[in-house]
């Protein structure tokens, strides 16, 4: 095992610069938001600081989680969530990359033999939620209706061990109120709720060395941006705040206010989503593409969104 970490190592040395500097949207008929840059985040354990400017997600949407110019574990908000042996070789990448530096760092070092990371190994544990996905095994039911046929749901998934399937029917009902509280005219599509759910990135097996190779290739998360983007209460409203833990709770406040509707919408499917390895929203309807490539989310959003300061947040 240690030769072969060790080889991983070498590997990804050598191959850093495979993975994709960019999301693939070029050829998209519609892109996501961009998000403002207000300057330097603070450190995570500081973000409600008055004077922290945020831009988080930011800072993960352009990160490289290969590159080496990291900090030590010592200095991040993960000292105490990893091995020792992990903190002391690797590192953390989390104050810049969050999850998808954490993601990726996993198959690194001894990180690849602990129970946080090797979901193989968790599938060992009695009480674990890791499980290796199976069609027969998935709920098939959002909001009381029917999102998959009973028996055939996230069939691309079907052997893929993941961390989180044991969570996935109370996730699916998090989906629900985003259905029904967000008044979206359609039930989110398999290739966003199964990944959502589940949150495959989580396993170090997910990841081959520092290649692109997945066991499965994802939606990018302008997939799932889009169908929240066809929710009116969405459209007009902040209430995307309160009904998601990611948005609402992994960003500075003060970052947050200025952001307009469909910025806000943006934000729990670059968490939930992160691989730059993915499908764009064309892959699955190829009428989508563009033909004149660089287009912005201005052709969904004019008219369709309204500005941030004309409309009154539904909390409020």
């Amino acid at each position: 095992m240690r030769v072969l970490l060790c080889g991983l190592l070498v590997a990804g040395a050598s191959a850093a610069s495979v993975y994709p500097k960019t999301y693939p949207f070029a050829d998209e008929s519609v892109k996501p938001p961009d998000l403002p840059d207000k300057g330097e985040a603070f450190d995570n354990d500081n973000w409600d600081d008055p004077s922290n400017p945020g831009g988080y997600f930011l800072k993960f949407l352009n990160c490289d989680p290969y590159s080496p110019d990291r900090p030590p574990y010592s200095d991040s908000s993960l000292a105490n969530t990893v091995p020792e042996s992990y903190q002391e070789t690797k590192p953390a990448g989390f104050p810049e990359c969050r999850l998808q530096a954490y993601f990726f760092r996993s198959i690194l070092g001894s990180a690849a033999e602990s129970y946080a990371y090797n979901c193989t190994k968790m599938l060992e544990t009695p009480e674990t939620t890791a499980a290796i996905s199976e069609a027969a095994n998935w709920n098939n039911l959002i909001a009381g209706e029917e999102a998959c046929v009973k028996g055939e749901c996230c069939s691309f998934m079907d052997g893929v061990v993941i961390e989180q399937f044991g969570r996935h029917v109370p996730f699916m009902e998090v989906m629900g109120e985003h259905y029904t509280q967000g008044l979206c005219p359609t039930l989110p599509p398999e290739e966003v709720f199964c990944p959502y759910t589940t949150i495959p990135f989580y396993c170090a097996e997910y990841y081959v060395g520092y290649t692109n190779d997945r066991p499965v290739t994802y939606a990018c998360y302008d997939v799932a941006w889009r169908w929240y983007a066809e929710c009116p209460v969405f459209q007009s409203t902040r209430l995307i705040l309160e009904i998601s833990f990611e948005a609402g709770k992994w960003e500075a406040p003060q970052y947050l206010e200025d952001l307009a509707y469909d910025q806000l919408i943006v934000l729990e499917p670059i968490f939930k989503l992160p691989d730059r390895v993915c499908h764009p929203y064309s892959y699955y309807h190829p009428q989508d593409a563009s033909e004149s490539p660089g287009s912005s989310s201005a052709g969904i959003t004019a008219g369709f969104f309204l500005p941030a300061v004309l409309a009154v947040s539904a909390l409020n």
